[in-house]
């Protein structure tokens, strides 16, 4: 996953906004890039509750990726 900030994600549409119907890999790019707005926009208006969460996360020590067999998963604690 990237994080883009309004400028690149800006310029990515105006480079992408010129390719064909037909072009998978741009339209799935565009279609992302579109998601991601989406959800910023949700998270500036949202009114925050914060909660305190417990989890756990299995995971490779050494990169951090999730191979075969590792996940997360979390509960809302009550406060």
């Amino acid at each position: 996953m990237i994080w883009l900030n309004e400028m690149q994600r800006q310029y990515l549409e105006l480079k992408l906004s010129k390719i064909l119907k037909t072009d998978f890999i741009g339209s799935e790019i565009l279609r992302k890039i579109k998601v991601d707005k989406e959800r910023e926009e949700k998270i500036s208006k949202c009114k925050h509750e914060i909660k305190n969460y417990a989890g756990k996360k299995d995971c490779c020590a050494i990169c951090g990726g999730f191979p075969e067999g590792c996940g997360e998963s979390w509960i809302i604690k009550n406060l």
